[in-house]
């Protein structure tokens, strides 16, 4: 979700003040998809900002 436009708070356009303000706490990741072309991503629900794919745990995955 970006906000286009003038902001009154930040003078950005888009507005960067969810991003500045938004403490990421919702993520969401997207595995790529070959099929569709879709590519691999992980961002947060309430603001949009991308943040790098994190490294499997392994250790926690061969408990498993």
């Amino acid at each position: 979700m970006t906000y286009t436009g003038l902001c009154e708070l930040c003078n950005g356009n888009p507005c960067t003040c969810m991003e500045k303000f938004c403490e990421h706490e919702v993520k969401t990741y997207q595995p790529r998809e070959w099929d569709t072309n879709i590519p691999e991503t992980y961002t947060c629900d309430e603001c949009g900002k991308e943040f790098d794919i994190p490294e499997p745990d392994w250790d926690l995955l061969r408990k498993e």
